[in-house]
């Protein structure tokens, strides 16, 4: 980490840096490295990611998807996590938008998504069904809209609510973009592969934050102090 900080640890789904699975909760420090779920925000603590976060390729096909195909548009990393999912360990992630969890406006883009805020979910290993790969709905982002969440095992969109869904198996090095209402979520990996991957969302530079109050009273009342 930088200099001077020591990230927060948190076990479970709390407002982490480094997050671990349950499972991992009463094992002493050097035993549980191998149930690592999640860091936060990671970019600000390491160059060489926040330069692939940068990338001039990633840029042009973000201002594409975002502000249409002549669309000079510039952005800002909003968050970022490290998704690494362990083998045989690692949770699920209950269906959800990702908006539901962000204090930023749902304004229309420029291409005509739902929102400006656009994420980014890149394999560092193969993603496959049997370790968790992410699993999608699409058209929803835009048929359905922002849907109300609910405190269950996440802050999450009813179960029965969900129909057949798409998984999206995907090869290291893989990109895949999608906006911010989209219906999604990732299985438990009870394989012997982990599935290890990064993120990123992104919102115009200089977008403004709407308020918490805003965004309960779109996604749902249970949603206070969430994290993605």
């Amino acid at each position: 980490t930088a200099a001077g900080t020591k990230p927060q640890l948190s076990f479970g789904r709390g407002e982490p840096v480094i997050q671990f699975e349950d499972s991992a909760k009463d094992l002493p420090k050097g035993e549980r490295d191998h149930l690592l779920r999640k860091l936060q925000n990671y970019h600000e603590y390491e160059d060489g990611l926040k330069l692939f976060s940068e990338n001039a390729e990633m840029k042009k096909l973000s201002r594409e998807l975002v502000g249409g195909p002549e669309s000079d548009m510039e952005f800002e990393i909003f968050q970022s996590l490290a998704l690494l999912k362990p083998a045989r360990k690692g949770s699920e992630k209950p269906w959800h938008q990702d908006h539901a969890y962000f204090n930023v406006p749902m304004k229309q883009s420029g291409s005509g998504a739902p929102t400006e805020v656009l994420g980014i979910w890149i394999a560092l290993e193969e993603a496959t069904v049997d370790n968790g790969c992410m699993h999608v709905l699409p058209g929803w982002h835009k048929s359905k809209g922002p849907i109300v969440h609910f405190q269950r095992r996440d802050w999450q969109i009813c179960d029965a609510d969900i129909p057949s869904c798409v998984p999206v198996e995907m090869k290291p090095g893989d990109a895949l973009f999608f906006s911010s209402l989209l219906s999604h979520g990732t299985p438990p990996n009870l394989s012997e592969k982990s599935r290890r991957a990064i993120q990123y969302h992104l919102v115009p530079k200089g977008m403004e934050r709407s308020s918490e109050t805003e965004r309960l009273r779109v996604f749902g009342s249970e949603g206070k102090d969430v994290q993605c």
